[in-house]
């Protein structure tokens, strides 16, 4: 009896080894390489929260030198007609539209430097919200030499 028991547990000593590994799906979530995830695949949690949080940072220190310009805009929409209308003019159509792009190019350029910066690294987020701000700038610029002294013929 004791032979017979030594000849199972050989033969399911012999089965155990002889059997082939299974794969794909055939694999279970208990054995232990498929529950060992290398360390660099994914960012660290750590890493993921600091990049958010210099993502609003920047975002933020952006955000308010575009609302500055913002505000601007809405001073020079609101500016030039109490201008206008003191002086019994209207505004020509060319004016007005002068005026909306300059409400609108800052609200543009944050919201496509803040959609294209969403999944970069802080220097490509940086880099973005400056690249949108110096085109807000170069856009303002522009508009204040058209509304400046001298800017516009009026055909006086």
């Amino acid at each position: 009896m004791s032979a017979a028991n030594g000849n199972e547990v050989g033969s399911d000593a012999t089965r155990a080894t002889d059997a082939p590994e299974p794969t794909g799906a055939e694999r279970t979530t208990d054995a232990p390489e498929a529950s060992a995830a290398p360390e660099h695949d994914a960012p660290a949690p750590a890493s993921r929260a600091a990049s958010r949080w210099v993502f609003a940072v920047v975002a933020g220190v952006f955000g308010l030198l575009y609302a500055y310009d913002l505000w601007e805009g809405v001073g020079n929409f609101v500016g030039v007609g109490q201008l206008a209308a003191a002086l019994g003019v209207s505004i020509s159509t060319w004016g007005l539209t002068v005026l909306v792009i300059g409400l609108l190019v800052p609200l543009a350029a944050y919201a496509g430097a803040f959609w294209l910066a969403r999944r970069r690294g802080p220097l490509g987020v940086l880099l973005l919200f400056l690249t949108g701000w110096a085109l807000v700038q170069v856009v303002q610029l522009d508009l204040e030499v058209l509304l400046g002294f001298g800017g516009l013929d009026l055909g006086e």
